[in-house]
């Protein structure tokens, strides 16, 4: 399945905050608010991107530190408008292609929360080396605390692949 990435504008706020808003997302990726989404788009150490396939929009990724020279991008939030269906890891793929031909990061990271098995699996399938735990450091929408699991990839083991 060809995945287009493109940058998202203003006009796909709608868009992006829909797709975060699936079933058991805010247990997953987190939610942010329209404004939020907003100021993500007009920072320009950010990037947010809409990938897409022939049936049309069917996600994004919020990639953060774009000018983090030591640690790197991060992959900030990756959502499937619709899970399940094989898109999230084709959509996970294209991303780490763009970042590592359309900037000079040494290294993509990103985290999960210990409960998203299905993401872990995904992340470690496409090459990510999971590096260590945040012990509780992420509160969820129930006030619980949950574990983020940090995984990476350098652009070295991107070229080797």
């Amino acid at each position: 399945m060809p995945i287009r990435l493109r940058p998202a504008t203003p006009a796909d706020i709608p868009f992006l905050m829909r797709a975060e808003r699936g079933p058991g997302y805010d247990r997953l990726v987190g939610q942010s608010s329209e404004d939020q989404h907003r100021a993500f788009l007009a920072d320009p150490t950010m990037i947010c991107l809409i990938a897409s396939d022939d049936s049309g929009e069917g996600g994004f990724m919020l990639l953060s530190g774009r000018a983090d020279r030591h640690n790197g991008i991060c992959m900030k939030r990756v959502v499937a408008a619709e899970a399940g269906r094989g898109f999230g890891t084709a959509m996970v793929r294209a991303g780490i292609d763009w970042v590592f031909r359309e900037t000079a990061a040494p290294r993509l990271w990103l985290d999960t929360l210990r409960h998203n098995a299905r993401a872990a699996h995904v992340y470690a399938g496409l090459g990510f080396i999971q590096e260590g735990v945040f012990r509780e450091a992420y509160e969820m929408p129930d006030g619980a605390r949950a574990d983020r699991i940090v995984f990476s990839i350098l652009r070295r083991e991107w070229l080797s692949a």
